[in-house]
């Protein structure tokens, strides 16, 4: 029997040319059966098969029969059970005047036996072929063909691990950091084959560079900490495990946003208190510089009012009402509207801001004399840019003594409640000079909301 001769990988159809132009020179075989190459891996995934194609040339007319023989070494070093056979398949074979080249295919490990296919098992085996006339071929020794020990004449192959670790749930604690918080990271991590090496967090503020810490396992999780850092700061993180094969699993990315603190919070309240202060005090500075401008500069005005209201009583018909009715309906639209925003804040600031402004809606109109027990004297003469602009004013006022008010009991945001204010005093205020400025125009084309020009006071209410 020859020595074995280890095998190449060669390409079939290559062999193939190789035997027909050896038969061609009349080249005599030496030995009925002789084993041309064995294509095999040296290693394959431990959940994989190991695929053998053999390739070999005989004499005989019949196909011989192949077969392999192997065993297993778990850990590579402890041998289970014995030999198992294997029988090969044939899938191409050819023939000339002289030889045959046939071609086998085996699938290892047999399914019969129910082997134990597992992470760093070491697979050992080998080749044996029988033609019909009894002779016998060994890829390896006959004396040590069940010596699996002996791997000089036999093939090897390594049952690997290729996959990387599996990642499952990746939490951190608290849900919500803030500046005050050290994050808790916990990942369940594992690997079915080689084991977990090493299991490492991943961590940047801001996009910046990574930062790497070894997690430690902690029951059946890895843990790890972020620390603490400034609010407003965006943390992205991630999870990378390597196991013992150095194959590298990795986790999503996770990220959060830090918020303040409670003692931050705190403060944010005491700054946001001490503006709307601030801005309240302001807002009363100059309502009483405006006011004290009025008195200086309407004063005569002021005396012929104060004059007028001690009069008896003589109930007047409104000399404008279409014009104050829609000018009216204007505020009390505007009004409705900020009173139905405001409800998610208060109950009691949008019903406070809608009697004021009914209050302010009898004291301008006369005919609110009908709708109410006492009866008032005309102060002045109604005007609907007047009023319009008049009703925001008053609005600004009380929305900035409510809001304050409001704020100071249950600490709401003053900001945002004045804000509303704000917005719906400015298209009220402004609504008003743009109809004032349009005023002679109007009345040129002789529509209905007319403008009442200053009068001295008639005789009869002298």
């Amino acid at each position: 029997m020859k020595e074995l001769i280890r095998p190449v990988a060669i390409p079939t159809f290559v062999l193939l040319m190789c035997v027909s132009a050896l038969s061609s020179q009349a080249y005599a075989v030496d030995e009925p059966l002789q084993l041309i190459g064995v294509t095999f891996p040296s290693t394959v995934p431990y959940d994989k098969p190991i695929n053998l194609e053999i390739t070999l040339s005989h004499s005989s007319v019949a196909t011989p029969n192949v077969a392999v023989y192997y065993t297993i070494f778990l850990n590579q070093t402890i041998q289970f059970g014995g030999w198992r056979l294997l029988p090969a398949s044939v899938v191409y074979s050819s023939t000339n005047n002289v030889t045959r080249v046939t071609i086998y295919t085996a699938e290892i490990p047999n399914k019969v036996y129910h082997d134990p296919w597992l992470f760093d098992s070491k697979i050992v085996y080998y080749i044996e072929a029988v033609d019909v006339k009894g002779n016998k071929l060994l890829s390896c020794s006959e004396s040590t063909r069940w010596n699996g020990q002996l791997e000089s004449d036999k093939y090897v192959t390594i049952l690997t691990d290729t996959y990387p670790p599996e990642i499952g749930e990746v939490t951190q604690t608290p849900g919500e950091p803030t500046s005050a918080d050290v994050v808790t990271v916990l990942a369940s991590v594992i690997d079915k084959a080689s084991g977990i090496r090493e299991v490492t967090l991943h961590y940047s503020f801001n996009s910046g560079e990574y930062t790497r810490l070894t997690m430690t396992m902690e029951g059946e999780r890895y843990r790890a900490t972020i620390p603490k850092c400034a609010k407003g700061i965006a943390v992205t993180y991630y999870v990378k495990a390597l196991d013992k094969e150095g194959n590298v699993g990795m986790s999503g990315l996770k990220s959060y946003v830090v918020k303040p603190s409670p003692e931050e919070l705190s403060a944010q309240e005491a700054e946001q208190r001490a503006q709307a202060e601030k801005m309240l005090y302001a807002t009363v500075l100059a309502i009483t510089i405006l006011s004290i401008v009025a008195v200086v500069a309407l004063r005569k005005r002021i005396k012929q009012l104060y004059a007028r209201a001690k009069q008896p009583v003589v109930v007047e018909e409104c000399k404008h009402p279409k014009a104050m009715t829609i000018a009216f309906l204007i505020i009390l639209s505007a009004t409705a509207i900020l009173a139905y925003n405001l409800l998610s804040f208060s109950k009691l600031i949008p019903a406070a801001t809608v009697g004021v402004m009914l209050v302010f809606w009898g004291l301008v109109d006369p005919r609110a004399n009908t709708l109410i027990p006492f009866k008032r004297n005309r102060l002045y003469d109604e005007n609907p840019p007047t009023a319009l602009i008049a009703a925001g004013y008053v609005l600004l006022i009380i929305g900035a003594v409510l809001a304050f008010l409001k704020y100071l009991i249950e600490e709401l945001s003053f900001l945002y409640v004045f804000q509303s204010y704000a917005i719906y005093a400015l298209f009220l205020v402004g609504l008003g000079v743009l109809l004032q400025l349009a005023w002679p125009h109007i009345k040129d084309l002789g529509i209905s909301i007319e403008a009442v020009a200053e009068e001295e006071d008639s005789p009869t209410r002298k």
